[in-house]
């Protein structure tokens, strides 16, 4: 089921599998919980609820006979963030559980993600940022062969802002 996330969602499970995939980037899965917690609005404040720039695909709960049993565990994850109030850049943090890659869950919510933040923010400058650019770390290719293809199909391309970042970014049109 792919919905928006709820800013009170219990991210304990995420973050500790996140650390145990991403454990040899120092606080690599700390910024990508705080990117949850805290993503973008979607539109002005409308009383006490706010459209935010987070959503997620999670397996409905349940037990054995289809009975509900709470919300599911969340497979795939996505955040958009700010990553400076100067500028028109924003960054894109996902996230897919090792077990539920190449199914496409990562594409749905990328895309569904990519439509949301093209109607709130046109014309700014899409971030994603795939790891350290470093041949000598086999994390860099190995974990990202699948999102570098999906990014790349998704209209993104390669970023050399930063030369020691791997980024893929997209003007949102």
């Amino acid at each position: 089921m792919l919905a928006s996330l709820d800013p009170d969602s219990d991210l304990t499970s995420l973050a500790r599998d996140l650390s145990i995939e991403w454990g040899s980037v120092p606080d690599y899965a700390n910024t990508f919980v705080q990117a949850l917690h805290r993503p973008l609005p979607l539109e002005e404040s409308a009383g006490d609820h706010v459209r935010r720039a987070a959503w997620h695909i999670r397996l409905r709960g349940g037990d054995s006979e289809g009975n509900s049993t709470g919300p599911g565990e969340i497979l795939a994850v996505v955040a958009a963030t700010r990553p400076s109030m100067a500028g028109r850049r924003l960054a894109l943090h996902g996230w897919v559980r090792p077990a539920y890659r190449g199914l496409g869950l990562g594409r749905r919510v990328f895309t569904h993600a990519i439509k949301d933040l093209t109607a709130a923010y046109p014309g700014h400058q899409l971030m994603v940022d795939l790891g350290p650019d470093n041949p000598a770390w086999a994390g860099t290719s190995i974990r990202n062969v699948g999102w570098l293809r999906v990014s790349e199909q998704l209209g993104f391309t390669r970023d050399r802002s930063d030369p020691t970042r791997f980024q893929m970014s997209r003007t949102l049109m």
